[in-house]
């Protein structure tokens, strides 16, 4: 539909589809894909399947499997931070929206996260670059 607020927990087990704003000051669990024009939340989204996560926020990757997940498009001064949050090994991977937006400056596009609570912050510097703030990713967490 439109816009929508939240100041609960919001718990969708399908597919979302926000044609104007999503806020909200707690957490929302999404079981499928959230789209959103121009998505703003301010609590935590946990995503289990793969999907295109939030544009600024929080990501806690829940999946217990191997799954993989698309950066939105960045844009200059967009926050977000990427957490795996599911207790194992299972390989997850989150690409950039495309090849030309890339990851410090380099040419990469892809960031793995295989261990319990790892975690990488980004800061869209351009509309073709995010920056890595900080990583608890082993080395060669971001590769092409």
């Amino acid at each position: 539909g439109s816009s929508a607020t939240f100041e609960k927990s919001v718990a969708m087990s399908s597919d979302a589809t926000v044609s104007g704003t999503l806020t909200g000051s707690s957490n929302a669990s999404i079981g499928g894909t959230l789209t959103a024009s121009s998505a703003l939340v301010q609590g935590v989204v946990t995503s289990s399947s793969a999907k295109t996560l939030t544009s600024v926020g929080v990501n806690e990757l829940s999946a217990t499997g191997a799954a993989s997940y698309t950066l939105p498009s960045v844009a200059s001064g967009r926050r977000l931070v990427i957490a795996k949050t599911a207790n194992s090994t299972a390989v997850l991977t989150v690409d950039t929206a495309s090849t030309a937006q890339t990851l410090d400056g380099s040419s990469a596009t892809k960031i793995t996260l295989n261990g319990f609570n790892q975690n990488i912050e980004l800061m869209g510097m351009s509309t073709t670059r995010w920056l890595v703030l900080s990583s608890t990713t082993v080395f060669g967490g971001i590769s092409t």
